[in-house]
């Protein structure tokens, strides 16, 4: 793997080839030292600035080096952002390390940091302060990290980020959440309480959520924790007044590809331009390799309707399972029923399980759902529970592939954002 370092030739971008060199020497990673020319010289013009380019980057890079070979160089032309991606991924890259720039630049036209935040596939570092990141790339401590963590797909893969960053050396975590009582309570169907009452049971409830979301992070973060917030204004402004709160060396965000007006709502971008520290933006698209995409499942949601197709479900969750995880059998309920009912749904639920003899290895909780439409209960209660998977069943035809599935399993693949698993009978 490699790691690139784009290049102005200034103070701010020395700092951040310094910080390049020290993580690739770390992980004895290689690092190219490039520059890009703008396309639109001369060539006798162009041949002759390249030639003093390349001569200015391998005077660096000997120095980067200290003797070593792994720092090489690169001279690009064209549009920055376009030949930068480029090369990032002809290289194979793993990190683009940038320095701090004073170039001015507006939500329109953006400057340099922008374009490359927006315009690159691969991972932003932007260097502000190099002394805690070569401090830390040298063994000489903990890097105190902020993770900027929401609900979203794009933060769910900055925070897999954070653990291939900790490859470099042990990180010291805190996950910041900015939060709005009145979208929460809709989002979790629940009715908001006076406003003498006000949010400790909600603020509790989305504080266990997010701290789920930190489970699976390697042993080399360490203290991880989670810092929640209820919205005051910009989401950004808040973020990164806790970033300084919390005195830490590096924010980390996940970015979208963002255009024009797109960028006055977008908070990775208000972050990148008011955060003192050195920012990381890590593209949605980003793959991270064995984290928790490929992690296995500890939290299903298996739901039926004690159907054939219903139980069948059940029976497919518990093979996907991993041994310590807790499976959520589900069962919603037309009608509203009385507690001795919804006790003996919830043991016909444990008995709709397949029964080898032997104990089961997972947890098991009941759910009964009461008074409500099957595929909206099922929805909200797998996203309360950020499960891993919703496992359901369908009565479709698999002889048709265009056949529908079901009202409800099509509901839910609609709008739960979890990824649902359709379950249907072998002998179909």
């Amino acid at each position: 793997m490699t790691i690139v370092c784009a290049t102005r030739f200034s103070e701010e971008s020395a700092q951040a080839a310094a910080v390049a060199a020290e993580l690739a020497r770390r992980q004895k990673e290689t690092l190219w030292l490039v520059h890009v020319l703008p396309a639109r010289t001369g060539r006798e013009s162009h041949d002759t600035i390249a030639a003093s380019v390349e001569a200015a980057l391998k005077g660096d890079a000997v120095l980067l080096a200290r003797g070593g070979d792994h720092v090489k160089t690169a001279v690009l032309t064209g549009r920055l952002e376009e030949e930068v991606a480029r090369f990032c991924v002809e290289k194979a890259a793993r990190l683009l390390v940038v320095g701090d720039t004073s170039h001015p630049q507006t939500f329109f036209s953006g400057g340099p940091l922008d374009r490359l935040a927006y315009g690159v596939e691969t991972p932003v570092l932007v260097v502000r302060d190099a002394r805690p990141l070569t401090h830390w790339a040298n063994g000489g401590g903990p890097l105190k990290v902020m993770l900027a963590l929401d609900r979203t797909a794009s933060s769910a893969v900055a925070r897999d980020w954070v653990s291939r960053l900790s490859d470099y050396g042990p990180i010291e975590l805190v996950a910041g959440h900015v939060f709005w009582p009145r979208e929460e309570y809709e989002r979790l169907g629940q009715t908001p309480p006076p406003p003498e009452a006000g949010h400790r049971a909600l603020t509790a409830q989305i504080q266990t959520e997010m701290e789920a979301a930190l489970a699976g992070l390697p042993e080399r973060v360490i203290n991880r924790r989670v810092r929640i917030e209820m919205g005051k204004g910009h989401a950004a402004d808040q973020v990164v007044s806790m970033a300084g709160e919390e005195q830490v060396d590096l924010l980390v965000m996940g970015s979208h590809r963002r255009r024009a007006l797109g960028k006055l709502w977008s908070v990775s971008h208000a972050c990148l331009k008011q955060a003192p520290m050195s920012v990381a933006c890590v593209p949605a698209m980003t793959a991270v390799p064995h984290l928790s995409n490929y992690a296995p499942w500890t939290r299903l949601v298996a739901a039926t309707d004690f159907t054939e197709s219903g139980n069948h479900a059940l029976a497919c969750a518990l093979s996907m399972m991993r041994d310590g995880g807790t499976l959520h059998l589900v069962h919603v309920a037309a009608e509203p029923v009385s507690d001795a009912l919804a006790k003996s749904l919830a043991l016909k639920l444990c008995d709709a399980l397949p029964n080898s003899g032997a104990p089961l290895k997972v947890s098991v909780e009941t759910h009964i759902l009461q008074g409500g439409r099957p595929g909206p209960e099922i929805a909200r209660l797998a996203k309360t529970l950020r499960a891993d998977v919703v496992c359901i069943g369908s009565h479709g035809k698999t002889q048709d592939p265009k056949a529908p599935v079901g009202a409800v399993a099509e509901y839910v693949v609609k709008h739960c954002p979890r990824p649902v698993f359709i379950a249907r009978p072998s002998e179909l």
